[in-house]
Order: C-alpha cells, then sequence, then structure tokens
C-alpha cells in the first residue's frame, strides 16, 4: 500500500507531458491497449 501512495505521489506531482501517440485500441487483443501504449515524458 506504501508503494501506491508514493507512486499517487510522484505522479500528481510530477511535471510531464503527453506526446503525440497513437493511441487507438485494436479490441480483438486482450488486454485491449493503446498501440503506442501510453508515454508520459517528464520536463
Amino acid at each position: 500500500m506504501e508503494l501506491l501512495k508514493r507512486a499517487v505521489r510522484l505522479l500528481a506531482t510530477t511535471d510531464y507531458e503527453v506526446p503525440p501517440q497513437d493511441l487507438s485500441i485494436r479490441l480483438n487483443r486482450l488486454p485491449a491497449i493503446p498501440r503506442s501504449r501510453f508515454l508520459l515524458v517528464r520536463r
């Protein structure tokens, strides 16, 4: 639980941006995730 608390704090306080990416989802694949996953870039 402590690890989850730390992760939430880090994501909430870090300055990041979401670069252009392909967020289309193939529904015939499990788990259905975006083609380029989901990328965050720290500033």
